[in-house]
């Protein structure tokens, strides 16, 4: 009898044992966003007024980004490759960066609003600059954060996108936020 009892309990417990899911392919992801991150500060003396953390979407990036989503959410080979679709005419149309901005200023982390102290464009070699035609601020859950290292409750997440334009490749090219606080430059 106890035998039995004891049988059905290792039975149960080994039975509700979730299987997490595979994280080489995350490992990948933040891999190839380690290649694309770049980070800078602005300061006013000795004190930090803002800190900059840049992520450029790649070809690199948005495939291993397809491939975490596609282990993560479990997706079937269509959802897969649809989002894959979806990622690769993008990166044809668009340059996208994904953008951690914590401010000493609460108030000045405002880059996705029509009054921001931010001027934001990209900027080609010879002096040509391209405005954002979005900046969106992106909840920063728990996805977010597991899918981009450094999001954290102590700054804001912002996707930017730029059209390309006369500015057809991101090499040679400048990512600028420039305020009253101060100017960074991102080069690629």
């Amino acid at each position: 009898m106890r035998l039995n009892s004891l049988f059905m309990l290792v039975s149960l417990l080994v039975s509700c044992v979730g299987v997490g899911y595979n994280t080489a392919k995350l490992n990948a992801l933040h891999d190839a966003i380690s290649k694309e991150d770049k980070r800078a500060s602005i300061y006013d003396g000795f004190q930090s007024r803002a800190f900059f953390k840049v992520i450029y979407r790649s070809s690199e990036v948005r495939e291993k980004y397809v491939e975490a989503i596609t282990e993560m959410e479990s997706l079937t080979e269509t959802e897969k490759e649809a989002l894959k679709k979806k990622e690769m005419e993008e990166v044809t149309k668009y340059f996208d960066f994904c953008v951690v901005l914590s401010t000493t200023e609460y108030k000045v982390n405002d880059l996705d609003s029509k009054k921001s102290i931010w001027k934001v464009f990209l900027e080609s070699t010879d002096g040509h600059r391209q405005y954002p035609i979005e900046i969106k601020e992106i909840k920063a859950d728990p996805k977010i954060k597991l899918l981009y290292p450094g999001v954290s409750r102590f700054g804001k997440f912002y996707h930017i996108r730029f059209e390309r334009g006369d500015i057809k490749s991101i090499e040679g090219s400048s990512l600028v936020f420039a305020s009253v606080l101060g100017k960074t430059v991102f080069k690629y």
